[in-house]
């Protein structure tokens, strides 16, 4: 019954042009519904399904946290070491070591995270891999860039970097890398703030995970993925390394629009959703106007996904984390977020992953939600624990 009026709302929203796309459900680790909402104008009638496949965005953190706590279950990533114990700096164009100090402190030495004095002797700052997880480490928002006007922090945003349309450029071909996005962006930017003293929501920040994965596996992020995570857990259409268009049957908001939206990349108003054909990407000189958005995706991975495989993921992560290799006392610290991560009333972000914490559950949460390119996604736990 409760399927059943969700159903109808959505259809209002898909007539009143206020929604089109696809909604899936899935409880106790089985898929119990999953409904395409195609716009109903135009020859768009039949251009979505219900197997389509979206970008996922911000959406691949969760993936990418859980790919981390992976490999420190496997002692071969230790996630409370700094930073630099895994970074080459040669792989960033520089010959010293990444030296991050704080904002207007270039000089004072920061009670948290781990601090090394540099050759001109600035203190250096290093967050660890479990602060940059957790949204704690000091990370300035260089994609997003959600600040106001004149914060100093805009100097950093990479919309004004020098090399910032380039490679906008090379990310529709999938040629940039996060230690090209690292070094560009991230590399000169100072802390806003000590780690573990504040809360800042940097999704850029996790490229630098992403290259730490990628140092420690010998392998891309898109290889250790569909080897340890989407194979695991039988997530068929969900695919990486693609930041365009995987195939037939991929729909992106990247380059189309819905009446009442502007679209990412056109101010057009009426063009329909449609799929992309094979090979296809936006036109790039639309995508200048939105292209830290694709530098953030293509940073993170470019994961495509279904919307029944992406709340599988969620649902095999909750309860069938012997599958990832991950124990259920892992499952609880990536969900346990630092009392700093409040992001609105009772939700936290923790570690890849948004939380609703709660003392009377074994996991510590009663819900996990984060909607990545998806317009949401909520998973209610276990009564019972893992």
């Amino acid at each position: 019954m409760v399927l059943a009026h969700v159903d109808v709302f959505l259809r209002g929203f898909r007539d009143h042009y206020l929604f089109a796309g696809v909604a899936a459900y899935a409880k106790a680790g089985r898929l119990v519904w999953n409904a395409a909402y195609p716009a109903t104008y135009a020859v768009a009638a039949n251009d979505i399904a219900a197997n389509d496949i979206f970008p996922l965005g911000t959406g691949a953190l969760s993936y990418i946290a859980a790919a981390a706590f992976q490999l420190r279950d496997a002692n071969i990533l230790d996630l409370d070491q700094p930073l630099t114990n895994y970074l080459d700096p040669a792989d960033f164009g520089f010959a010293s070591q990444w030296c991050p100090s704080i904002y207007a402190q270039p000089h004072e030495e920061s009670p948290t995270g781990s601090t090394a004095a540099s050759p001109s002797g600035v203190i250096c700052t290093t967050p660890s891999i479990r602060q940059v997880l957790g949204m704690t480490a000091g990370l300035v928002d260089v994609a997003d860039c959600n600040y106001t006007a004149g914060a100093w922090q805009t100097q950093y945003c990479a919309f004004n970097q020098p090399t910032y349309a380039a490679l906008v450029q090379e990310a529709t071909q999938g040629n940039v890398s996060a230690a090209q996005l690292i070094s560009a962006f991230l590399w000169q930017a100072p802390l806003e703030f000590a780690p573990d003293e504040a809360f800042s929501f940097s999704p850029a920040g996790y490229w630098l995970v992403v290259y730490v994965i990628e140092q420690v596996t010998g392998g891309t992020l898109a290889e250790y993925l569909e080897d340890h995570i989407f194979q695991a857990v039988n997530l068929t259409s969900t695919f990486s390394g693609t930041p365009f268009s995987p195939g037939p049957g991929s729909i992106s908001d990247l380059a189309v629009a819905v009446p009442g939206f502007v679209s990412a990349f056109t101010a057009n108003v009426t063009v329909a959703p449609a799929h992309l054909p094979q090979g296809t990407y936006a036109n790039t000189t639309q995508l200048l106007s939105k292209g830290s958005e694709v530098l953030l995706a293509v940073g993170l991975g470019s994961i495509w996904a279904s919307a029944a495989d992406h709340v599988s993921w969620y649902q095999s992560l909750l309860g069938n984390s012997s599958a990832l290799s991950l124990a259920p006392t892992t499952i609880t610290e990536m969900l346990t977020p630092s009392p700093l991560a409040l992001v609105a009333e009772n939700f936290y972000f923790a570690q890849g992953i948004g939380v609703v914490p709660t003392a009377g559950s074994s996991l510590y949460v009663d819900a996990v939600a984060f909607t990545g390119r998806f317009a949401g996604v909520k998973t209610s736990l276990p009564e019972k624990g893992v």
